[in-house]
């Protein structure tokens, strides 16, 4: 079969469901959010959507220059989706993101986010240690048995 004959089956089959798929896949895109999701997880799902979007997506543009454009483009509105649906524990570095030169695409964005998922949960994790720095006493004369005595409850942060 030519290609031609191909592509005049797939023309007349067709019932422009690619035009719905793009749609609903630009739609989940739109409307994603990380909720309480690992900021792992978002990521990867949004990016399953976008690999999923250049899929059916062929250009009709030809000239490199103007196909180098519009591929910077759509990665500029990726981030602004990813930064969009990020949970607002994460609205602090929006603006660092954004102002970055040169711009970010979507793995450098996700990368810098990560980042700092990964520093506010070792400081969570530190600030929680301190917090409860126990120690835990015995005395072999004491009726009750092993004590606890809390040590350091009251540093601030």
């Amino acid at each position: 079969m030519t290609p031609s004959r191909r592509y005049g089956i797939k023309k007349t089959y067709s019932n422009g469901s690619d035009e719905a798929k793009i749609y609903n896949l630009h739609k989940r895109s739109f409307t994603m959010k990380q909720n309480r999701a690992p900021t792992a997880n978002y990521y990867s799902n949004l990016t399953e959507i976008f690999q999923e979007l250049d899929q059916p997506s062929p250009t009709n543009t030809k000239d490199p220059d103007d196909i180098s454009s519009r591929q910077q483009e759509i990665q500029r509105l990726r981030v602004y989706i990813f930064l969009a649906g990020l949970g607002s524990k994460f609205d602090q570095i929006y603006g660092e993101i954004l102002k970055m030169k040169p711009k970010l695409g979507l793995e450098g964005a996700y990368s810098h986010v990560k980042h700092e998922s990964n520093r506010q949960r070792t400081m969570s994790e530190s600030a929680t240690m301190h917090e409860a720095t126990v120690l835990f006493t015995t005395n072999s004369r004491s009726p009750q048995g092993p004590r606890l005595q809390i040590i350091n409850s009251s540093t601030t942060y």
